[in-house]
């Protein structure tokens, strides 16, 4: 530390020689649809279902406009293999149905 400079009372992004990073954008796809991804996500893993396009698809039933549906197969699909003790309870899941449904897909 140099003592004969005062530190900048500013941020690093005020001061002009950082620029602080951007924030992503939300998702529209995630944010039009976020119920249903939470509920066929917690309705495969509670029922013991194998992580597939056909079961996405017939969870999410007519809750999907027919022009997002392959998006929104394709996020579930996404969000299922990315499934972790510590996300589960954003799909309001318990660990036990968790864990059970790892043993029964060989996950």
């Amino acid at each position: 530390m140099n003592f004969r400079t005062k530190p900048s009372l500013c941020s690093p992004s005020e001061s002009g020689t950082e620029r602080a990073p951007a924030l992503l954008e939300p998702d529209p796809l995630r944010l039009s649809y976020r119920d249903v991804l939470i509920a066929v996500v917690s309705d495969i893993v509670r029922s013991g279902s194998a992580i597939t396009p056909p079961a996405v698809r017939q969870l999410a039933g007519t809750s999907v406009a027919p022009a997002d549906m392959n998006a929104f197969v394709a996020m579930a699909i996404n969000e299922l293999l990315q499934l972790h003790e510590g996300n589960i309870a954003r799909y309001r899941l318990r660990p036990s149905e968790f864990q059970e449904w790892q043993k029964e897909n060989d996950l």
